[in-house]
């Protein structure tokens, strides 16, 4: 068994799932003050001088136990919202017909029951138009104010009818969704049908 010493050991503990997160405090002599701002990219360590006084130690201890529970608690949520999510997409692609486009309406995924409809197989679709299941059955002006309202960062619902790759017609209520970057510019589109 060989000595390793605190901030190997702290690497060690960072590199195991269940201990990822424990808060490590670390004690250092003056000697070693350079040492510390070494080891504080190896995560969210907590960093005191042996001189420290025993009272000012035990606070330093308590407040970093806090901060940790504090962190344990935001994982936990985010981990309920992420698992939520996940079973809000499981149940809308059970029903729905979605895709999504980038910004200039190119197929960038769709699920199990678009190509299910459509008669296409998702390597047919991708990087593909929505024109290719297009049918004639609407004027250029429903296209055009769908891709006004979208690109203006709105929200556009209706009423349309496509074609299978075989040419049969199948209507489909959609509503096209624009998904907005921090300036509230769109930077993709989620059509859900």
């Amino acid at each position: 068994l060989s000595a390793c010493s605190g901030l190997e050991l702290g690497q060690v503990i960072r590199q195991h799932g269940a201990t990822a997160h424990t808060p490590i405090i670390y004690l250092y002599a003056n000697a070693e003050e350079g040492l510390h701002l070494e080891a504080i990219n190896s995560g969210d360590d907590t960093f005191i001088s042996q001189s420290t006084k025993p009272e000012q130690l035990i606070k330093s201890i308590i407040a970093r136990a806090k901060q940790a529970s504090s962190h344990s608690q935001l994982d936990q949520q985010l981990q309920c919202s992420l698992d939520r999510s996940e079973s809000y997409h499981f149940a809308m692609d059970q029903h729905n017909i979605v895709s999504i486009t980038d910004l200039v309406g190119r197929i960038t995924d769709v699920n199990d029951r678009f190509c299910a409809i459509s008669g296409y197989s998702r390597e047919e679709l991708m990087g593909q138009n929505h024109r290719l299941i297009k049918s004639r059955h609407h004027d250029k002006a429903l296209y055009e104010g769908m891709w006004q309202t979208i690109s203006a960062g709105k929200v556009w619902h209706g009423e349309i009818c496509n074609l299978t790759k075989s040419g049969q017609e199948y209507w489909v209520n959609s509503t096209i969704v624009p998904f907005l970057d921090r300036k509230g510019e769109p930077w993709q589109y989620i059509s859900v049908r």
